[in-house]
């Protein structure tokens, strides 16, 4: 019989296991805690890139379900925590309507679905349309987009106060111009 104290390896593997385990605790806490929507959403069935990109558009609305999804993708649909939007289709909250959506996620396919900073528009649980900017990257396999990641941010207060600005600017500009001529006069 031949034996071989193996007490070193098992405790390196048991250290090993302790760090992932603490690795994955941290990140899963990091997920809970950001502001950023952090989510996945699978394709059932997949979406098969040969197809016609209208398909594929259509796909991506009527196929995508919520896989994965943090805290903040909750809030940000009017819920309160992750769990309550994984297993719901995309179309619940994105509206397929909407034909920015549509353009955006035309592009979205034409660029093999990876693109950062696309803007679409999404209802929350209660109906109320807000806008977001989003980061995606694809899971491809076998020439298929199994599913796609990606983080985004609610802007609609953003974009909102843009359009305000630019209001109050024509504004400025018109009475500006109106004051001119009553001056020259």
């Amino acid at each position: 019989w031949l034996m071989k104290d193996v007490t070193d390896q098992i405790l390196k593997e048991a250290q090993l296991v302790s760090a992932v385990e603490k690795r994955e605790e941290r990140f899963a806490a990091y997920l809970d805690n950001a502001n950023e929507a952090i989510w996945r959403i699978d394709f059932i069935p997949p979406i098969q890139l040969s197809e016609p990109l209208s398909q594929q558009v259509q796909k991506i609305f009527d196929n995508g379900v919520f896989a994965e999804a943090n805290n903040a993708v909750a809030r940000a649909y009017g819920l309160n925590v992750g769990t309550e939007v994984i297993g719901k289709p995309l179309n619940e909250f994105m509206e397929k309507t909407n034909p920015e959506n549509i353009e955006q996620m035309i592009e979205y396919a034409n660029n093999k679905y990876n693109m950062k900073n696309v803007i679409t528009y999404e209802k929350t649980a209660n109906g109320i349309t807000r806008a977001f900017i989003n980061n995606m990257f694809p899971g491809i396999e076998d020439n298929a987009v199994q599913y796609v990641c990606g983080a985004s941010l609610d802007v609609t207060d953003l974009l909102e106060s843009q359009k305000e600005l630019e209001s109050s600017q024509q504004q400025l500009s018109r009475l500006a111009e109106t004051l001119g001529k009553k001056t020259s006069l």
